[in-house]
């Protein structure tokens, strides 16, 4: 059996790279675009594995060695494969840009006081909502992602989606500050806060918080959404996952 390791888990965390072939490493380009892969094989093969047989391909070119260092350029989506005497595991690789610092969550509310209500207001609904049919929303589960993507669909519905990417991506970069944050956590909420405008979007002006919400499940039950594989679990790797 070969397992991956990335930047993102525990020392002593592997994970099976096709365990889900819909699953994904996530890293923010602008934050550190270099990401390191480990690979592992149990049991042990004999003769023991040497340099020359782990065979790296994708997203770092070939290479060889147990443990390798890929540079990302740019945001995309990428694979990176590791060979073992024949066999090989896969995984895919999303890279996103949070974008260059810009204003912050608060001071955004500051510069747009007309905004700034409405916004609380979405935030709030979108807090309370997921609470009530999906448990807690703080960690990156589901209810999470449905936090995010009524908060962008709510702004968007009842300013716009500029509006609503400028404030939810503000309030990224805010918490991308808190200790142990992972990247991945970041990019889950980038990709639910663009879903949610999406369907903002799509939705007739102050439509109004039940059909809001219902899109929103109705998304999160197609897989629309993204969520974490246990980010906090004993053998989290926190990969990126459909929400179905």
């Amino acid at each position: 059996m070969i397992t991956f390791q990335n930047r993102h888990m525990r020392p002593n965390n592997q994970f099976k790279a096709v365990t889900r072939a819909d699953s994904r490493i996530g890293i923010l380009s602008d934050v550190d675009p270099t990401i390191t892969f480990s690979g592992s094989v149990a049991p042990p093969p004999n003769p023991p594995l040497i340099k020359d047989d782990y065979k790296w391909s994708g997203a770092s070119g070939e290479l060889t060695g147990k443990t390798i260092n890929v540079t990302f350029p740019s945001a995309g989506e990428f694979t990176q494969t590791l060979t073992v005497r024949n066999k090989s595991r896969t995984v895919r690789i999303t890279v996103a840009a949070i974008g260059p610092a810009g204003i912050g969550f608060f001071p955004w509310l500051l510069e747009n006081p007309t905004s700034a209500p409405i916004v609380l207001s979405c935030a709030i609904n979108a807090a309370t909502l997921s609470q009530t049919f999906y448990g807690n929303p703080d960690p990156p589960n589901l209810g999470n992602a449905v936090k995010h993507s009524y908060w962008n669909a709510c702004i968007t519905n009842l300013i716009n989606s500029m509006a609503a990417n400028e404030v939810t991506t503000a309030f990224e970069r805010t918490g991308m500050n808190e200790p142990g944050m992972l990247e991945n956590e970041t990019i889950m909420d980038l990709e639910n806060n663009a879903d949610g405008r999406v369907i903002g979007e799509q939705l007739p002006y102050l439509i109004g918080q039940p059909l809001i919400l219902g899109e929103i499940m109705n998304a999160a039950q197609s897989g629309t959404l993204t969520v974490l594989d246990a980010p906090y679990g004993n053998k989290a790797a926190g990969l990126l996952q459909p929400s179905y």
